[in-house]
């Protein structure tokens, strides 16, 4: 069966084998290109691949289909490449890029999934695979061991001419397994030194034993509220939530992300535009549950003020959640614990 894309450019073709020697029916998928791209396109889509993107697509009713040109240079420009119209600027743009491995050396990232053997990837020049290479793997916890890397017995996954000299990309397996963590691979080739980061990751983080079957909850945590709260739910009604489902038989309470957004200007709370991961979202404090606030009479006072009382009761009454609003309030309260610990280290509390 043939099958055609929109404009006839290319074609599908669905063989059946049926082998005696197996019983087995076997179907192969053919893409034949029914018109020879022109020489642009073809480089247009080789420097759309060494970025990642994907060049080509099944649409709807299975058809098989190549990305538009000018899909693809918004892609290209998005990811910071900027070949602007000519086929001269197209040709250097790709000339570039093919050049990064060899000027790396070595990919900085490796990801290494179940405790596989991670895998390294080289470009290397061809002059350089004589002889051994010494390798440096440190390990998170602080271990650290050396490796020989002899370059000319590793498998050649691609041969090229750069600049006038022969470089290969060549695949390196460490000898074993890495425990699950962050890990430094360096690699001492002619005076350079090459390092790589290994994510040594499970594919899952947890799984459950068999026959094993659990229920839990999940919501948004700003859809949390309760009759003491900011407007929001917060981290205290968490831990309360937390407690209900335990109680329940439970022992899932899943949420959206709670990093930190911005909240000021630019204003952005969304859950999936976080400042940074390396912190929690101040917005879903409990100011209440601080030390400071338990000890500092005029941290209460101002909580327990008629203006910031009323304040709280609109930020309840509102159908939407009001960021600004409540994190002004909690803000006033956090600066002035502040201010008090300046005032009387002795409120410090470890």
């Amino acid at each position: 069966m043939t099958r055609r894309s929109s404009g006839d450019t290319c074609a599908v073709l669905h063989v059946s084998l049926e082998g005696t020697w197996t019983h087995a029916l076997i179907d192969i998928t053919i893409i034949v290109d029914m018109k020879t791209p022109r020489e642009e396109t073809r480089k247009l889509r080789q420097l759309a691949k060494l970025y990642g993107v994907l060049i080509a697509y099944d649409g709807a009713g299975k058809s098989f289909n190549y990305a538009p040109e000018e899909s693809l240079r918004a892609a290209l420009v998005a990811l910071g490449e900027n070949i602007g119209s000519s086929a001269a600027s197209l040709s250097e743009a790709l000339r570039r890029k093919e050049r990064e491995p060899a000027a790396r050396g070595m990919e900085p990232v490796v990801v290494a999934w179940d405790e596989r053997l991670p895998e390294i990837m080289l470009t290397v020049p061809e002059r350089a695979t004589r002889g051994t290479c010494r390798a440096t793997l440190i390990t998170e916890s602080g271990e650290t061991g050396t490796l020989d890397v002899r370059l000319s017995e590793l498998p050649v996954l691609r041969r090229a001419e750069i600049d006038g000299e022969t470089y290969l990309t060549l695949r390196y397996f460490l000898p074993h397994a890495l425990p699950f963590g962050y890990h430094r691979f360096i690699l001492e080739l002619e005076r350079r030194s090459l390092e790589a980061t290994i994510f040594a990751a499970p594919m899952k983080t947890y799984a459950q034993p068999e026959n094993v079957r659990e229920w839990g909850v999940f919501l948004p945590l700003y859809a949390l509220e309760t009759n003491h709260s900011f407007g929001s739910g917060d981290f205290s009604d968490l831990r309360s939530l937390g407690g209900v489902v335990a109680g329940w038989g439970g022992s899932v309470v899943g949420t959206l992300p709670l990093l930190p957004v911005f909240l000021d200007e630019p204003f952005d709370p969304s859950p999936y535009s976080p400042v940074t991961r390396l912190a929690w979202n101040e917005f879903y404090i409990d100011p209440r549950k601080a030390p400071e606030f338990v000890s500092n009479p005029k941290i209460r006072q101002l909580y327990e003020n008629a203006d910031m009382q009323s304040a709280l009761v609109a930020l309840r009454r509102d159908r939407l959640v009001d960021y600004r609003g409540g994190m002004e309030i909690k803000k006033r309260l956090m600066l002035r614990m502040a201010q008090g610990i300046k005032e009387d280290l002795s409120l410090i509390h470890i």
